[in-house]
């Protein structure tokens, strides 16, 4: 959830953000071993993208990535995520939903007009 967030935050603020990478790294140590988390991702205008990799007190990873990418007609995003499991095992879903609004008015004098707007998630 929190990752999604981050994206859809990002995602939002495409336009108008320059080029940028962050990071972050956390530990936490308990009597079992030390467990991280490692999070990286940068911005450039027009996409954000962000990978993680989760380390467990045994030593098994998992690795997630996300990435938004505005669409080249500007009519939404399109988002791809991955996850890699400890065995090496990965999970790949990509795709955009697209939406089409079609408003109609008919003024008092019987005349219709309607705008059509489309955009894609």
């Amino acid at each position: 959830m929190k990752a999604t967030l981050i994206l859809l935050t990002l995602g939002l603020t495409l336009g108008s953000v320059q080029a940028r990478d962050f990071g972050r790294a956390t530990g936490v140590a308990t009597k079992r071993g030390t467990a991280t988390r490692a999070v990286s991702g940068s911005v450039v205008p027009g996409a954000a993208s962000r990978s993680a990799v989760t380390t467990g007190a045994q030593g098994k990873s998992v690795a997630t990535a996300q990435q938004v990418v505005r669409n080249a007609d500007g009519t939404g995003r399109a988002k791809t995520s991955s996850v890699t499991g400890p065995q090496g095992q990965t999970a790949t879903t990509n795709g955009s939903v697209t939406c089409t609004a079609t408003r109609s008015v008919t003024t008092p004098s019987g005349e219709t007009k309607s705008v059509t707007n489309t955009t894609s998630k």
